[in-house]
C-alpha cells in the first residue's frame, strides 16, 4: 500500500484491477490444459514447448 492510499486519497492504478484483468486473460481452470497436452497437440516435446518464445 502506498502512501497516498493509506491518507485515503484515490490512486489510479490500484492494485486490484492488475488482478481483475489477469483473471480476463486467462481461460477457467477447467478449459485449461497441461504442458504435456499441449505439446502433443504441436508434435513437440514439453521441453521444446518452454524453450519457444514469442516472435514480434
Amino acid at each position: 500500500m502506498n502512501k497516498f492510499s493509506e491518507k485515503g486519497i484515490s490512486v489510479q492504478g490500484d492494485g486490484n484491477s492488475k488482478k481483475e484483468k489477469q483473471d480476463d486473460f486467462f481461460p477457467p481452470k477447467e478449459d485449461r490444459i497441461n504442458l504435456k497436452e499441449v505439446a502433443e497437440l504441436f508434435g513437440a516435446t514439453p521441453q521444446t514447448v518452454i524453450n519457444w518464445k514469442r516472435k514480434i
